[in-house]
C-alpha cells in the first residue's frame, strides 16, 4: 500500500503512469515509484478514502498512514513526502522496518471492502466517529484516548505517536502523562486505556471543525507545562486557571513559593486552595 494526497488526481495519476517521470532522478528513488515500475500500473488499484478541504490533508494523512502501516510509505507520520530526498541510509532502515509487516485482518477487510467500487460504502465519504473508533482499535497496539479537563472522551488516536506528531510533542512524552495521570498541557488528559466504564465513545468527529479546533487548541498550548486552577477554600467554587505558578503568583500578589507549597499540601492559603486539577481530587 502507499497513502497519499493530491490536489490534482488527474495530474498526479498521469504522473504515476508515465515511466519516464517514475525514471527521473528526482522520483527514481521513491518506493512507490520503483514498485510502479517493477509490478507496472496493472499491479495497483486506486482508492480514493475521503475528499478533504486542503487545510486538512497533512492531518489525515498522518492518520491514515499510521492506521494503516502502508509499505511504500517512506516518510513514517506522512509528513510530509513533497520534495523530500531520503539518503541511503534513511531507504535501507526504512526497508528492514517493513519487513515482515502484515496488516491485521480488520485492516485487509477494509481495504478489501474499499476496493468494491461505487458500492463501497467509505467512497467519496469521510468515516464516522464509530468507524474510526472500530478502525482504531482493531489496527493499534496502542491508542491514546484523549479527555477534556472533566474527564469526557474527546477522541481516540491510534496511537501515542500519531497525537505526537499532530500537537507538536513527543510520544515519551504523552506516554509519561498516560502513567502519571497528569494534565496534558493544562486542559486535557491522555490515556493508553480509557478512564470509565462507561462513556468510552468520543464525543467528536473525526471530520469535523471541532476535531481541527481541538488539535489547534492543544498546538496553541504548548507553552504549558503545569497549570494552576484556583478554588475559593471556602465555597470550593472555581475562581480561575493560570499557565503556571509564577503567572498565578503575579495575578494574585502571592508568593510564587508559597503556591507551589500548597499545590503540594492542598492546604488553604490566602482563601484559596490550588491545584493542577480542573476537577478537585
Amino acid at each position: 500500500m502507499y497513502i497519499g494526497q493530491s490536489l490534482n488526481l488527474l495530474s498526479r495519476l498521469n504522473n504515476y503512469l508515465n515511466p519516464a517521470f517514475l525514471r527521473h532522478p528526482k522520483n527514481s528513488g521513491m518506493p512507490i515509484c520503483q514498485a510502479l515500475l517493477k509490478y507496472t500500473p496493472n499491479g495497483f488499484a486506486l482508492i480514493k478514502i475521503e475528499y478533504l478541504p486542503v487545510p486538512w490533508l497533512d492531518m489525515r494523512e498522518i492518520f491514515w498512514i499510521d492506521l494503516l502501516q502502508p509499505y511504500y510509505n517512506v516518510l513514517p507520520g506522512g509528513k510530509t513526502t513533497r520534495g523530500y530526498r531520503h539518503s541511503d541510509a534513511t531507504k535501507a532502515n526504512l526497508s528492514r522496518l517493513a519487513t515482515g509487516r502484515t496488516q491485521s485482518p480488520e485492516t485487509r477487510a477494509l481495504i478489501s471492502h474499499a476496493s468494491s467500487g461505487t458500492n463501497n460504502a467509505f467512497f467519496g465519504k469521510v468515516h464516522t466517529t464509530s468507524a474510526v473508533l472500530v478502525m482504531t482499535l482493531a489496527n493499534s497496539a496502542g491508542p491514546m484516548f484523549l479527555y477534556d479537563a472533566f474527564g469526557t472522551l474527546l477522541f481516540i488516536f491510534p496511537s501515542a505517536t500519531t497525537l505526537a506528531k499532530l500537537v507538536g510533542s513527543t510520544h515519551g512524552v504523552l506516554v509519561k502523562l498516560a502513567s502519571s495521570g497528569n494534565m496534558f498541557r493544562g486542559g486535557w488528559y491522555v490515556s493508553s486505556t480509557p478512564l470509565h466504564e462507561t462513556g468510552t465513545f468520543p464525543i467528536i468527529e473525526l471530520d469535523s471543525t471541532e476535531y481541527i479546533s481541538l488539535i489547534e487548541a492543544i498546538k496553541a498550548s504548548k507553552h504549558i507545562l503545569a497549570m494552576v486552577f484556583v478554588f475559593d477554600a471556602l465555597t470550593g467554587d472555581y475562581i480561575g486557571s493560570y499557565s503556571g505558578v509564577l503567572a498565578c503568583a503575579r495575578a494574585l500578589n502571592i508568593s510564587h513559593n508559597r503556591i507551589a507549597a500548597a499545590l503540594i499540601s492542598g492546604a488553604p492559603l490566602s482563601n484559596y486552595i490550588f491545584a493542577h486539577h480542573r476537577v478537585r481530587k
